[in-house]
């Protein structure tokens, strides 16, 4: 049971395989109360056709880039992120829906939304439009992540803590489950689902190469035992032979960073020390 899929299995145990329970201080233990009020919530519709590179826009990316390693932004009002039972197949209630229409949709939508984003950042940064380009953001990897409800929630975790190694990551989370945390100033928060929007988390690459100006995020993904969670993630990553050379970090290839970051199992705080000059 444990080597199968968690889908094949979740509905015919009333208590958590062994291998699936976390050590006793990486559990989630209680419920946290959502962040709302300070979460980072931009406007990109309004912005969309005027472009990113308005001031305010460009200083609120910047300072949520900063101080949370994340932000969430409405985009586009040509596109209608439906519920996500709309366009995963594997969603019980609608199986027949056709899932490469859907993928090529949010494809499209979240390509536009990256090169944006990262127009705005290089802007931020102080660097030449089109910074980011070519080998720094030449692969992108689509994600979809399906949490069954969980017998016993308080033992488990949907995916641990950890830092996203890449260049950032676009994640379009289910509009109503909560399951998404970060760690600020000493405590997990849980990211409040927001429908019609997308969650844009910053990476390692992007703290590195900004010389710690923009900070790359500790999260972790919790379940609950009464309702499925999808969401799906896009990854842009450099590609394995791209030269990464910021100014305060000792240069190296991005497949030499992702061996690192490997052995020391996501640690990003001990990787960066390594790295620094």
């Amino acid at each position: 049971m444990e080597n199968k899929l968690v889908s094949s299995w979740w509905k015919n145990v009333q208590s958590l395989p062994e291998s699936y329970k976390f050590p006793l201080d990486q559990r989630h233990g209680e419920p946290i109360v959502p962040l709302k009020d300070s979460s980072p919530i931009i406007d990109l519709i309004t912005h969309e056709y005027g472009g990113y590179a308005q001031p305010a826009i460009l200083d609120q990316i910047i300072k949520a880039s900063q101080d949370f390693g994340y932000f969430q932004g409405y985009f586009s009002t040509s596109y209608h992120c439906h519920p996500l039972q709309d366009y995963l197949p594997f969603w019980p209630e609608k199986p027949t829906h056709d899932y490469r229409e859907v993928i090529s949709a949010y494809s499209i939508e979240t390509r536009k939304l990256i090169t944006k984003i990262l127009d705005v950042i290089s802007e931020g940064l102080g660097l030449e439009k089109g910074y980011f380009g070519g080998e720094l953001s030449k692969v992108q990897m689509l994600s979809a992540n399906y949490y069954p409800p969980c017998p016993d929630p308080n033992l488990a975790l949907g995916m641990h803590s950890h830092c996203d190694p890449n260049l950032f990551t676009i994640l379009l989370q289910d509009s109503h489950v909560y399951g998404l945390q970060i760690f600020k100033d000493g405590k997990w928060i849980a990211v409040e689902p927001i429908p019609n929007a997308f969650v844009v988390i910053i990476g390692c690459q992007l703290q590195i190469i900004s010389n710690d100006r923009l900070k790359s995020v500790v999260h972790r993904a919790v379940t609950n035992s009464k309702e499925t969670r999808i969401c799906v993630g896009n990854f842009v990553i450099p590609s394995s032979d791209c030269h990464i050379e910021p100014a305060t970090y000792k240069p190296y290839q991005y497949k030499e960073f992702l061996h690192t970051y490997a052995i020391n199992h996501g640690d990003f705080e001990d990787l960066l020390q390594s790295y620094k000059l």
